[in-house]
């Protein structure tokens, strides 16, 4: 069935238009049970009456009969605009789509304005977190021609592609609710989040997408108004993200994961972001019972996150995260973190200065105390080279290996660190003029602050010669952890 207008309607309501008025919580357009729909060319938008509707298009699967699941469907330069009324819909406010396991759907040039602009789901009812993280709001969907819909039916194939956008009104929902779907690939669509108009309310909802349970999902795109990308409820896996995140100053992370007593997972996760305010969490978890000193029930697995912002303290703050994650990468501006089974590798390349010096190189920041939960043992091992063929030594460089390894422990019933001294093994130096620049050994030390509950490393350089060059140090750093924490152990290394 084609249904269509002669003028492109993806600019600003241009082209055939359809007014809805057909009441509070009815949609526009329904295509409950019906297959293989092309809409093309087609402005909806949501009435100016008292009975102005509140859902621009329903494309729902019915329980009548097993030949139709009103999928593949094609919707080309459709633009929706349904408006701003945060109280419709059960305060999801106005919805520009709904997809109910209709699937093999692709939107082509589609752009949808509303509180919620595309839901896709796979039963009559969904869920979404409230703005300001303190409970749920839920909306059972019903059929305005009396069919009764589809309830946990299967739900897979979805596709924007073209120049999409996802606009949501006044910060009452996200752009995109999942609830339990698999290959969904956004493309390049473009999501913001905006007032509707001058004066509006507003709500306090900030993050782009919300997930309750996705797999195969994909997204090349930027997003602007939105404090946080995902809002993550549920299993999050096989997901490939390229992100650009518009300037919003923000203590909220990019990723936020949400326990209410289940045990999820982040698996075989690709993300590139890039977020033009940088001084904020990456990634961290949340628990609805308030208790974040417990420990964290998502686990992330097989994952790579790439990064523009930092590593320090702000950006990893949840250190939990750590603890839960095996056989994954964290590219962050500054530092690489590699974490596999209770093991987490850095790389560290820096000048530690000339013979003599003594400068520190990385800071050792241990899981956080709890009362007789604080038992921890790590082994650290630094290897690798000491080398100065660039600056005051260039005309007689001279390189040297080593190795290093030094063990920290830590009561169960009181937060005091142990840590025992440096053991270094040097090797034999390559020199081309002893007499003018030798690199003899490397003395590493530490330094432990009870009070902030970090171990300082410090590393100074032994040369001799003449020229008295500066030291680079480039090396690898590995700790072995296990404890009964709630956290992990943290590197943070220095320029």
């Amino acid at each position: 069935m084609v249904f269509q207008s002669n003028v492109r309607s993806t600019q600003y309501k241009k082209g055939g238009r359809l007014i809805g008025n057909t009441g509070v919580g009815n949609c526009v357009i329904e295509t409950t049970n019906v297959d293989g729909v092309y809409l093309k060319n087609i402005a909806i938008l949501r009435g100016t009456t008292t009975d102005a509707s509140d859902i621009g298009i329903l494309q729902a699967r019915g329980t009548q009969g097993t030949s139709y699941w009103a999928g593949d469907q094609y919707h080309e330069n459709v633009f929706i605009d349904m408006g701003s009324n945060k109280d419709s819909n059960n305060s999801f406010g106005t919805i520009g789509f709904v997809n109910l396991a209709a699937e093999e759907t692709r939107w082509h040039n589609i752009q949808i304005w509303a509180n919620l602009p595309l839901i896709i789901t796979w039963t009559d009812s969904c869920t979404r977190t409230k703005g300001d993280f303190s409970g749920l709001d839920t909306l059972t969907f019903s059929s305005d021609v009396g069919i009764q819909l589809a309830q946990n039916a299967s739900n897979t194939v979805f596709r924007i592609s073209g120049l999409g956008r996802l606009i949501s009104y006044d910060y009452f929902s996200p752009c995109v609710l999942i609830n339990s779907a698999a290959t969904v690939d956004l493309g390049h669509c473009f999501m913001q989040k905006r007032i509707s108009t001058t004066g509006a309310q507003t709500g306090d909802y900030v993050y782009a997408v919300e997930n309750w349970n996705v797999s195969q999902f994909m997204h090349f795109g930027g997003v602007e108004g939105c404090e946080g990308y995902l809002l993550n409820r549920r299993d999050f896996t096989e997901a490939d993200l390229n992100i650009r995140l518009a300037p919003v100053e923000t203590s909220l992370p990019v990723i936020y994961l949400f326990d209410d007593g289940g045990n999820y997972q982040l698996r075989n996760v690709q993300m590139r972001v890039s977020s033009l305010y940088q001084d904020r969490p990456l990634i961290a978890c949340k628990r609805f019972d308030g208790n974040n000193n417990e420990a964290m029930p998502f686990t992330l697995k097989n994952c790579e996150f790439k990064t523009d912002l930092p590593l320090n303290m702000t950006t990893l703050s949840d250190k939990r995260i750590l603890r839960q994650t095996t056989y994954s990468t964290f590219h962050f501006k500054n530092q690489s973190l590699k974490v596999s089974d209770h093991c987490l590798t850095t790389d560290i390349r820096m000048n530690v200065g000339q013979n003599g010096q003594s400068v520190e190189i990385a800071r050792i920041h241990m899981p956080t105390y709890i009362t007789n939960l604080g038992a921890f043992t790590a082994s650290i091992q630094l290897s690798g080279t000491l080398s100065n063929a660039i600056g005051g030594g260039i005309g007689s460089p001279s390189c040297n290996s080593f190795s290093s390894n030094f063990n920290v422990a830590n009561r169960h019933n009181s937060q005091t660190i142990s840590c025992s001294p440096v053991a270094t093994t040097i090797g034999t130096p390559a020199v081309c003029n002893a007499s003018a620049n030798q690199i003899d050994n490397l003395l590493l030390s530490t330094n432990i602050n009870q009070t902030s509950n970090w171990i300082e490393l410090y590393a100074e350089p032994e040369t001799s010669g003449v020229n008295n060059a500066s030291v680079l140090l480039q090396a690898q750093l590995k700790i072995r952890w296990e404890g009964a924490h709630r956290d992990c152990i943290l590197v943070e290394k220095f320029q």
